[in-house]
């Protein structure tokens, strides 16, 4: 080899590393700045309790009137099926995409999400108004999907209700999260809410 090849597969090889080095630092990056789950502890990037802790925190600072639900809970977000942990095998899962693999949370892990939402919510200062719908709390939660699974559902609802302030009002609405009447709902609450109206309901007033 000649001291020119010598030299240019050298300048090849430092420029390879440098690459290397540079990717290794995004992705340090980016995982530094992701969210993990609170089940798992894997990388998940739905972020539930970074979200919730940055809105609860806004509405507690600035005394802002909350309308919560429970949305997705009833599962855990993964990248491809090849990121899944292996301890997981066995649990139910759905491919929303090649990128995106779902776990259905377990009662269990229903009820421990279920008490990270009432300690989160218990904190504000403005009035809160929870939403639950009783038959399911995504697309594929509702009758008939795969998510479906009222047993996990009933241990996040009854410990999130029994863990909330006394005050902090429970609407239980016979639907799934994605029908017209739970929007129809959470539009009534939130107008009841900025109008300063609450009370003791379990359901939306009529009329």
């Amino acid at each position: 080899m000649t001291d020119v090849a010598e030299h240019d597969l050298t300048a090849e090889i430092a420029r390879l590393r440098a690459e290397l080095d540079a990717w290794k630092q995004r992705a340090a990056a980016a995982e530094a700045a992701a969210d993990h789950d609170v089940l798992t502890p894997a990388l998940n990037r739905r972020g539930f309790v970074a979200a919730l802790q940055r809105t609860m925190a806004y509405c507690q600072r600035h005394g802002v009137p909350a309308v919560v639900s429970t949305g997705c809970l009833d599962m855990v977000n993964f990248g491809e099926r090849s990121t899944v942990p292996s301890k997981f095998a066995g649990r139910k899962f759905y491919q929303h995409n090649p990128q995106v693999t779902l776990m259905r949370t377990s009662p269990e892990e229903c009820a421990q999400l279920g008490a990270v939402l009432a300690d989160k919510l218990n904190g504000s200062t403005g009035s809160v108004l929870v939403l639950l719908p009783l038959r399911g709390g995504s697309g594929i939660g509702a009758p008939g999907g795969p998510f479906h699974d009222p047993v996990a559902d009933n241990a996040l609802y009854s410990t999130l209700k029994s863990r909330l302030r006394p005050d902090i009002e429970v609407w239980e609405l016979d639907c799934a999260i994605n029908d017209p009447v739970f929007a129809q709902a959470a539009a009534q609450g939130l107008l009841r809410a900025i109008k300063g109206v609450t009370g003791d309901h379990t359901s939306p007033p009529s009329g």
